[in-house]
């Protein structure tokens, strides 16, 4: 459950700046395109450290490696408060950076603590629970920023304090792990050999890559903007329409999780 939190506060993170992009254009003194490429570092903190999540998980445990990833995200969202560009930059990597470690934490966790025939069920329960995280860092922090009168940077320094307390919260108790090979380096590189030595497993994340783009990196950071300008809908319908996206994904993994065949012999 703890993590399933960090995992909704981390997707709230992502998605936030798609509705504050004149804000932050005007307080970095760049365009809307070099906004959209400072809120983009987010993804070369995520993409390369998905590699790092596993084998971390494998030889450290959650317990270590989950409070250090939430610190980072806190980190990450007080130095984007700061306001200026280079800073903000660095803390969209750090956000970026944490935020692979909570998904990975909760299948770590599920997988090790609990029966195989509940694991996927538990793992597409939190997806469905950060879906709504995501859509709240629109439909949510629109209306405090567009009409609340809540100032962009006293938004992200309250996330940043509540990722440090999320680290405190992730504190989890130390579990005996499995034994490793001494020569670790050379068992997590073998498993990237057989992963990426399978066609199977490039195409479906050919496949994933293909969908993420549209639903997640335009709509987190384009969408609100694009509704506005290329269709003329106004600040509150565009954060509204943008914010179903996530909310759309999420009633497809709970349909996915609660049907009979999600966990019979033949999905398996």
């Amino acid at each position: 459950m703890l993590t399933a939190v960090y995992y909704f506060y981390q997707y709230a993170l992502c998605s936030a700046p798609s509705v504050m992009m004149p804000q932050l254009s005007e307080t970095f003194g760049v365009t809307a395109l070099g906004v959209a490429s400072i809120v983009g570092l987010f993804y070369y903190g995520y993409s390369p450290f998905n590699l790092v999540a596993g084998a971390a998980m494998d030889q450290l445990g959650p317990w270590k490696v989950l409070p250090i990833a939430a610190a980072m995200v806190g980190v990450g969202a007080l130095l984007f408060a700061t306001g200026r560009s280079d800073v903000a930059s660095v803390g969209r990597v750090l956000q970026g950076t944490g935020r692979v470690f909570a998904f990975m934490g909760e299948i770590y966790i599920a997988t090790k603590n609990f029966r195989t025939s509940k694991a996927a069920t538990l793992v597409g329960a939190t997806q469905m629970f950060g879906m709504p995280g995501r859509s709240a860092g629109q439909f949510v922090v629109g209306p405090m920023i567009g009409g609340g009168g809540l100032a962009w940077n006293r938004f992200w320094v309250g996330m940043g304090i509540a990722g440090l307390e999320t680290c405190a919260l992730l504190l989890l108790p130390k579990q005996k792990r499995e034994a490793h090979p001494n020569n670790w380096w050379g068992s997590t590189v073998g498993s990237f050999r057989i992963g990426f030595s399978n066609p199977q497993s490039i195409l479906c994340g050919l496949i994933a890559g293909l969908l993420f783009i549209p639903t997640t990196i335009f709509d987190m950071v384009w969408g609100v903007r694009y509704l506005q300008e290329a269709h003329g809908f106004d600040y509150a319908s565009a954060v509204m329409r943008s914010s179903a996206v996530p909310l759309g994904g999420s009633s497809a993994v709970r349909f996915s999780v609660s049907s009979p065949t999600a966990s019979g012999d033949e999905s398996r």
